[in-house]
Order: structure tokens, then C-alpha cells, then sequence
């Protein structure tokens, strides 16, 4: 009995060992791998009504990694577009400047100009232009690596959107359940609006931002996978075709609210006042 009392404690002990040893190999692994530079976000929606305006937009880079306290100076990263972009270079887009530079004492940030451009584009088009871009190579001193993954650039082209106003809205829930709310919808950029209401919830009641972003593509509207009044972790997103009346100037809305015990759909009929 006590010898198989000592086998137990010494097969533990080594157990635990190795266990340890284990972790420690992992955290040097971790804490050896290189830091990475590229875009931080992997997929946008960059709009603009196509009247010949050129639209500037910016995109945030940085370099993340489990090093980057001990980095010092100055990063120089180079950008390339994905030859699988569909968008085409002078004509739906134009990058004055291919590269960034990422310096220790800023952050490790930076910011990215895309120029949108319009002249000579006729809407509605048939399908959006795709921009990927990609960090293709970083100089500098330290473990820091070129991400190679590629930005998304969604390129939406608009025609004239008028949808800011004050609408009735009547909302069905899957299990038939009917809401009605007044809600005011307001622009939040080219194309694109949010309003008060979401889900069955009265305006306001549940804190956070009210209502959800969509986005009005020459009467196509889609809504953006985001969370729930910009608070929650339930996601809103799109739920089925949606579009504006192009006589009465009418929404009509399908979106889903994600829950645990399944996601409910919503469907919204906007009549403006």
C-alpha cells in the first residue's frame, strides 16, 4: 500500500512538473512572437453621392503584439491594394500617399487617407466596388512583422437621399406582436441615418444610443451588423429586403435582434408625418 501510495505522489509531482513546464514554454512563446502592424479594423463602408464630389476618408493603423511597451521610434509600413480588388485605382479611388508612419510616441497609431471619387460614375450600380488594402511590409527596430491581412473597403455609391424627417413607425415581432413608436430619423453621414426606435423598445427605455445605424443605397437599405443601441452585445442586422418607397418617400426596415434563446425579427414600416 505505501508503494502505491509513492508510485501516486510521484507520478503528481511529475504531472505538475510538466504542467508547469508547459506553461512557461507557453508564455515564452507568447511573449516571444512578433507584434503586428497593420489596419485595425478588417471590413468598412465608405459612401458618397455620385455628383463628382471627391469623399476623403480616413482609416486607423497601429501596431498591436504582446511587445510593443519595449518599442521605440519611428515605424514605416507600406501599403498595397489586394490585386482581388474589384475598385479600380483613378476611378473609383485615389492613395496620394502608400505608406504611414507609426511612431512609438504617438501610440502606435496613425491614420490612413482613401479618397472616394465619383466624377463620371452613373447609379445605381449593379454591385458596390471592393477596395483591400494590406500592410505589406513594416522597417524599423524590433520584433514587428507586416499583418498581410487585408482592410475591406466596401466603396457604396449613392444616388440623392432625403430621409431625414419625422416618421410613424409600426414594428411586427416574429410572434406577431405589434409596436408603434414615434420616431425621428436623422442623417449621420452621406447615405446614411439612424433612428430612435429598435426592436420593441419604447425610445429611450433601455439607455445607450437610440435606434440602430442603416444605410440608403438609391433606395436599397441595409443595416450594418452593430450592437444593440451601441451597449449591448445583442447584434442588430439585416433581416431581409428593405428599401424607400420612391413615391411616398415610405421605409421599410427588416432587421434581426440577437438573444440567447434565439434572434427575433422586426419588421418596420416608416410613414412620414
Amino acid at each position: 500500500m505505501r508503494k502505491l501510495s509513492l508510485y501516486i505522489l510521484q507520478v503528481g509531482l511529475v504531472a505538475s512538473i510538466f504542467a508547469c513546464s508547459e506553461s512557461e514554454t507557453l508564455i515564452d512563446q507568447i511573449e516571444g512572437s512578433p507584434n503586428v502592424a497593420g489596419f485595425v479594423d478588417r471590413s468598412i463602408n465608405i459612401s458618397g453621392i455620385a455628383d463628382g464630389t471627391e469623399y476623403t476618408n480616413q482609416v486607423p493603423l497601429w501596431i498591436t503584439g504582446p511587445s510593443t511597451d519595449g518599442l521605440s521610434g519611428d515605424y514605416s509600413l507600406t501599403i498595397e491594394v489586394d490585386p482581388s480588388s474589384t475598385a479600380i485605382e483613378g476611378t473609383h479611388f485615389r492613395i496620394d500617399n502608400k505608406s504611414a508612419t507609426l511612431s512609438a510616441g504617438k501610440n502606435l497609431t496613425d491614420l490612413f487617407t482613401i479618397v472616394m471619387l465619383t466624377e463620371g460614375i452613373e447609379t445605381p450600380l449593379e454591385t458596390a466596388p471592393v477596395l483591400k488594402l494590406m500592410v505589406s511590409a513594416v522597417s524599423g527596430s524590433g520584433n514587428v512583422v507586416a499583418s498581410g491581412a487585408p482592410l475591406t473597403v466596401n466603396m457604396l455609391y449613392l444616388c440623392p437621399s432625403d430621409l431625414a424627417a419625422a416618421y410613424q413607425v409600426t414594428i411586427v415581432r416574429n410572434d406577431g406582436n405589434v409596436y408603434s413608436y414615434s420616431d425621428v430619423i436623422e442623417s449621420t453621414g452621406p447615405g446614411q441615418y439612424r433612428g430612435v426606435s429598435v426592436g420593441h423598445w419604447a425610445p429611450g427605455s433601455i439607455g445607450g444610443t437610440p435606434g440602430f445605424d442603416f444605410v440608403d443605397v438609391c433606395n436599397v437599405i441595409t443595416v450594418p451588423e452593430q450592437n444593440l443601441v451601441n451597449l449591448y452585445s445583442n447584434l442588430v442586422y439585416q433581416g431581409g429586403d428593405s428599401y424607400v418607397d420612391p413615391v411616398t418617400g415610405n421605409l421599410h426596415i427588416e432587421y434581426y435582434v440577437s438573444f440567447a434563446a434565439g434572434d427575433r425579427k422586426y419588421v418596420a414600416d416608416y410613414v412620414k408625418l
